[in-house]
């Protein structure tokens, strides 16, 4: 049951209630409730324009890893000069 009142699809079956059997509200109440999201909705945001992954710094480690590629930004700025060496004669 959805919040049409329709049984049926995903939504039907046991395994459901089980996993929600601890839950103090249905799932309509939960949709109605208001919540303070907009720190989670920057964070989706922030990740979809840059296109890089949404996580903490350790979980995105393990995917550059698993990936073989760079997630994590860059520093900013331009990369710093060697210093250049006197040669002698």
């Amino acid at each position: 049951m959805h919040t049409g009142r329709v049984a049926g699809g995903l939504a039907a079956g046991d395994w459901l209630r089980e996993l929600t059997a601890g839950w103090v509200c249905s799932w309509e109440e939960y949709l109605r409730e208001e919540k303070d999201d907009q720190p989670l909705a920057k964070a989706i945001h922030r990740s979809e324009n840059t296109g890089r992954p949404l996580g903490s710094v350790g979980f995105v480690q393990k995917l550059e890893a698993a990936l073989g590629r760079p997630l994590l930004p860059n520093p900013g700025g331009r990369p710093s000069k060697a210093k250049k060496t006197k040669k002698t004669k």
